[in-house]
């Protein structure tokens, strides 16, 4: 059976766990798990894998009974059925945090991997640390490079940035000392939990206010559209929009002369409930 530990998705291991059930059992179906977990029906299985439904408390102590899952992967799969269907910020935090505290056999190195990416993804001034190494030739002066980001941040934060770069293979320290980048541009892929995405751009967007608030208006261009569209239009704003990033990062990439970092924020939400 497949690990619980490399999930991040409760319903992409119920069906990962339903396809090696077929594979070694002819005929088996989504009727056959649900009954085999307790349930009426198929539809109070396929419903939650399907993502047309959630799970219950007594749903998912029946799934780990039939799974027979041990005391962590159950603690897991309960965590992890409340982080994917939580819909408030701070239950989904509560949750990660459970993630994160089960301890049994089985956590793989790929669930330690995506920890630290969630640790990158949810903290603003990692990125801003590594693109400020990408320009310099830093060693290890952390009170400089703490100094050099904007807002400010503490020597410390600095030093653990550092070393969590480092631990992700984006930054690599060289013979002389100082560190270089492994590459140009990275992306959060697919691995990364929406959380810490969502917390990324919380962060961002609160220093997009900021900017507005502190800097002259030759050191910021921030500027916003009130439209009425249909969803088609915002279909294709999207699409426009996400090509236009693709220009940006071509042209950043191409840039031998960077001397600022800077963040560049793309928003379009409605205002309206119609």
């Amino acid at each position: 059976m497949p690990s619980i530990f490399d999930f991040t998705d409760y319903r992409k291991y119920l069906e990962a766990c339903y396809q090696e059930f077929k594979q070694a059992r002819p005929g088996f179906s989504y009727r056959t798990f649900a009954a085999m977990a307790g349930f009426k029906d198929k539809s109070s299985l396929y419903g939650p894998i399907s993502g047309h439904r959630n799970l219950t408390k007594p749903s998912i102590i029946k799934l780990s009974r039939a799974l027979k899952h041990k005391r962590a992967e159950a603690e897991y799969f309960d965590a992890l059925v409340g982080f994917n269907q939580a819909k408030k910020m701070d239950e989904r935090n509560h949750y990660y945090e459970r993630l994160n505290n089960v301890r049994g056999k089985g956590t793989s190195r790929a669930r330690v991997l995506r920890e630290d990416q969630f640790e990158y993804f949810s903290n603003w001034y990692h990125s801003a640390v590594r693109a400020l190494i990408e320009m310099t030739e830093f060693k290890s002066d952390f009170k400089w490079l703490a100094r050099m980001v904007n807002p400010a941040i503490t020597p410390r934060r600095a030093k653990e940035s550092v070393l969590l770069l480092e631990r992700l293979g984006l930054i690599k320290r060289q013979k002389n000392g100082a560190y270089v980048i492994t590459d140009k541009s990275i992306t959060s892929g697919n691995d990364v939990s929406s959380l810490a995405l969502q917390m990324f751009h919380i962060e961002t967007a609160q220093l997009a206010q900021r900017a507005v608030a502190e800097l002259p208006r030759n050191r910021r261009n921030i500027s916003g559209l009130t439209l009425g569209i249909s969803e088609k239009t915002y279909h294709e704003i999207c699409d426009r929009t996400n090509a236009f990033h693709d220009e940006i990062m071509a042209l950043a990439d191409k840039d031998e002369n960077a001397d600022r970092v800077y963040q560049f924020n793309f928003h379009l939400f409605p205002i309206s409930k119609l």
